[in-house]
């Protein structure tokens, strides 16, 4: 738990006295072209994320081709099969002469 928060000096300024004491104009006009600026702003930032997600979405297409084409040749292919010849065995042990 948090403590509170410590009351200020006599004379002292908190933020809201003193946001509420500025007597600054705060300008409230803004360039005609502003609306028209934002809107093309928007409209790229759409066409980028468009763009984005059909480059990203060809990629996944093309891996997911190529992924399902390994797997039929791999599903088509012969199954590795291991080869033996097989030859008569010697009969008893051999003898060693020196």
């Amino acid at each position: 738990m948090q403590p509170p928060d410590p009351t200020p000096a006599a004379g002292e300024k908190v933020p809201d006295d003193t946001s509420r004491t500025e007597q600054g104009m705060v300008s409230t006009e803004f360039h005609a072209d502003t609306g028209r600026r934002v809107q093309r702003g928007a409209v790229i930032a759409a066409g980028c994320l468009v763009g984005a997600f059909i480059v990203i979405w060809v990629f996944r297409y093309v891996d997911g081709r190529a992924v399902a084409r390994a797997a039929e040749n791999a599903y088509s292919a012969p199954p590795p099969v291991d080869v033996v010849i097989a030859r008569a065995a010697s009969v008893g042990p051999r003898s060693i002469r020196a």
